[in-house]
Formats: C-alpha cells, sequence, structure tokens
C-alpha cells in the first residue's frame, strides 16, 4: 500500500528537509587545523578517529571552506558542547509534552566567518534567539529542545543532539540514547527515487515481526566511519538505499537511512553501522 501527501504517510514528510544540509559536515583533519585562519569562510567539520573497536566522534570545530558560501547547519552551545539540529521531529501540537525544564535563550552570532573562540559562549548559536528546554525522557547531554510560539498560537520544535567527543563501540551507544528500542509506534518507509526526487512517496511496512527485530539489533551493531565508508564505497551515491521512518510512542519521528550491505546511518550521528546480514535482510527484504 502506498502513501502520498495524505494520511499515514503524511506526519514524516517534513523531517527529510534537514538531511541534505547535515550530510555537507564532512571529515577533514587538515581543515579543522587551519581553523583558525582569518579572511575565509568557515563551515562545521567531524573527524573520526578508530580506537580499536570503536568509533571515537570528537568535539566538532570549525573548518575552513575557501571561495565557497556554506549554509551553517543549525546549532546551539549549550555547557560547552555543540548540538547540532537534529532529524529527529514531533508535530507542532504534540511538542508542548515533552517540554522539559527551560535551559536559557539562544543568543545567535555564529555565522560562515566565526571562529572556534565564538563557540565557547553559551548558548551561543546560528538560529538568532530562541527558549531552550530540556527534553522530557532524555538526558540533557545527548538532546535539547527549542520551543517557539509562533503568530497565530502554533507552537513550533526543534531537536539539538550532542554526538561530540563520544566514544562509539556499538549501536547501544547511540540508539540507547534515543529510547528506540520497545517504544516503536509506526513506521513507513520511502524508495530512494522517492527521496531523491522529493517525491514523499511512503509505503507502509506488510509486517511488524522484521522491523522489531532490526531495531533489537541495532544495539550491537558495529560503528565504522563515515569516511571510511565514503572513500572505499562511495557510499552516498549508491541507489541501494532505503529511508525507514519511525515514529516512537513519545511522538517524536527519526529516519534511519539503510544502505545494501547490512549498513544503517542516522544522519546526526554522522556515523554509520554495520548491523548483521540476518536481521537486517529480513527488514530490507520486506521493504518492496
Amino acid at each position: 500500500m502506498t502513501h502520498g501527501g495524505t494520511g499515514r504517510g503524511r506526519w514524516l514528510v517534513g523531517i527529510l528537509a534537514g538531511m541534505l544540509l547535515l550530510s555537507g559536515c564532512a571529515s577533514d583533519n587538515e581543515a579543522a587545523e587551519q581553523a583558525n585562519q582569518t579572511g575565509e569562510r568557515h563551515t562545521l567539520s567531524a573527524t573520526f578517529a578508530a580506537s580499536g573497536e570503536a568509533v571515537t566522534l570528537p568535539k566538532l570545530k570549525l573548518s575552513v571552506t575557501s571561495n565557497e558560501l556554506s549554509d551553517m547547519i543549525g546549532l546551539i552551545v549549550y555547557k560547552g558542547n555543540i548540538y547540532t539540529q537534529s532529524d529527529t521531529q514531533i508535530a507542532p501540537g504534540q511538542a508542548s509534552s515533552l517540554l522539559g525544564e527551560k535551559l536559557g535563550r539562544t543568543k545567535g552570532g555564529i555565522d560562515e566567518w566565526s571562529k572556534q573562540d565564538n563557540y565557547a559562549t553559551e548558548f551561543a548559536s546560528t538560529i538568532g534567539e530562541a527558549d531552550v528546554y530540556q527534553v522530557k525522557g532524555y538526558d540533557p547531554e545527548f538532546r535539547i529542545m527549542t520551543y517557539t510560539v509562533q503568530d497565530g498560537g502554533q507552537a513550533r520544535a526543534e531537536f539539538y543532539e550532542n554526538f561530540n567527543g563520544i566514544q562509539v563501540s556499538s549501536g547501544r551507544d547511540v540508539f540507547e540514547k534515543m529510547k528506540v528500542a520497545g517504544n516503536v509506534q509506526a513506521a513507513v518507509w520511502q524508495t530512494y527515487e522517492s527521496w531523491n526526487n522529493g517525491s514523499h512517496v511512503y509505503r507502509s511496512l506488510p509486517r511488524m515481526e522484521p522491523l522489531k527485530r532490526f531495531i533489537d539489533s541495532l544495539n550491537d551493531a558495529k560503528p565504522i566511519e563515515q569516511q571510511k565508508l565514503q572513500e572505499e564505497l562511495d557510499i552516498f551515491n549508491r541507489v541501494e538505499q532505503k529511508f525507514l521512518l519511525i515514529r516512537l510512542e513519545d511522538r517524536t519521528e527519526m529516519i534511519l537511512r539503510l544502505f545494501k550491505g547490512n549498513y544503517v546511518m542516522y544522519h546526526n550521528a554522522h556515523l554509520f553501522f554495520q548491523m548483521d546480514e540476518q536481521s537486517f535482510a529480513d527488514l530490507w527484504n520486506t521493504l518492496e
């Protein structure tokens, strides 16, 4: 059964908008080391270092992008860490249910010309001024949110996540933070062609059992550097991809990008996970 712009497929249409923006944060050691140069525009960049079976995601740093204007991703500085805007979303009418303690208000002030020192200011951001809150049910060291009431009384919420300076030994280090296992309420999926063309054609899952096994297996998935797969497989340009869109019990909506070869990516982590072949294949073959 196929869903277009109405019905079950509609609740995750907006989630795809941020994916192209975040995927632009490529790894670049040399650029990061040149971050203090002046007179050139800057964007965020992360570098990845393997440590045995684990992958270390260092703190984000500024990197130089010469002769090129790149859009800055949404970010907030909180307690010395950079939280980047998440693909995970929630419907405006549901956002207040996750509104926790107010943490502060963003200041703005970060742009393409900013230096690393600009990131030392608490609540500095690229998003202008907005109230920042804890997210009920989530560790504020991982996820915070902005919440604003727009003209007409409609609320708008955005999630920001911190994956910086952590070591990832397995999928558990990421997906347990997101409270995925045991909390899936519904799911749909999208083909690569639909996503690539912006068609927003969503399809239901004929059976939920493969999805449950898939979610359970995420915790044991092996982390792999994003840069490594891009260099060896040119993985983002492979058309053998599917997009799994999941709504959790708290009404947050997230997307997992699946690549043939048992690879899974949650964009905001800038990290791939390779799953066991059986649980991945069972779900992949169901998405037809």
